[in-house]
């Protein structure tokens, strides 16, 4: 799933009835699209609403052209459909809880984020996806016991000694996966970045 283009995905897309090709689409993008929402305050339920929302939208734009890949990134397309919706809910919100507590020295609408923070928040995001998408490239290139002291390791944020205790490793062993599996991860990012 990784190592398709999003423009490849993006013409799959285009062939009727191609179930594969939305699959693919959708646990590529909808993941990033929740946690960009949930990174909005939003509740776990508003943020699962906003992912099915946004590839909901997608779906019917871009099945009637809407989504011109010599005009824009499918990236800048999708936040501009997720950022849209998660304001939609905050100014929902927002007339809910029109009054501010007095112990808060803020008030709701403060708490709406603007432009500029969303659109780094979506970049973030968007960087962390690719990011796992290349760790998950590296983990199917590695032994796995190699991609395993990776994981406790760098990951789960183990102490050395403790992991090269649990895998029967040596501690420098232990560095050596964590080099191997950040190496490869550093040189699948370029290619990955092209691909979402």
């Amino acid at each position: 799933m990784n190592t398709v283009t999003s423009t490849t995905l993006l013409e799959l897309l285009l062939q009727a009835g191609d179930s594969e090709g939305w699959k693919q689409f959708h646990e590529r993008y909808w993941p990033m699209i929740v946690a960009f929402a949930r990174k909005q305050g939003l509740t776990d339920s508003d943020a699962e609403d906003i992912g099915q929302e946004t590839v909901m939208a997608f779906v019917q734009s871009y099945g009637h052209g809407g989504f011109d890949h010599n005009k824009g990134r499918l990236r800048s397309w999708l936040f501009a459909i997720a950022s849209h919706k998660c304001t939609d809910v905050l100014r929902r919100r927002m007339r809910e809880n029109v009054v501010c507590p007095e112990t808060s020295g803020t008030c709701f609408l403060d708490r709406i984020p603007s432009a500029d923070e969303m659109e780094k928040t979506w970049t973030n995001t968007w960087q962390q996806a690719v990011l796992k998408a290349c760790l998950a490239e590296a983990a199917q290139e590695v032994q796995p016991k190699t991609y395993e002291a990776f994981d406790l390791y760098v990951l789960q944020d183990w102490p050395v000694d403790a992991v090269a205790a649990k895998l029967g490793m040596t501690e420098n062993a232990v560095y050596i996966a964590k080099n191997r599996v950040l190496s490869r991860a550093r040189e699948l990012l370029p290619r990955m970045e092209e691909i979402w």
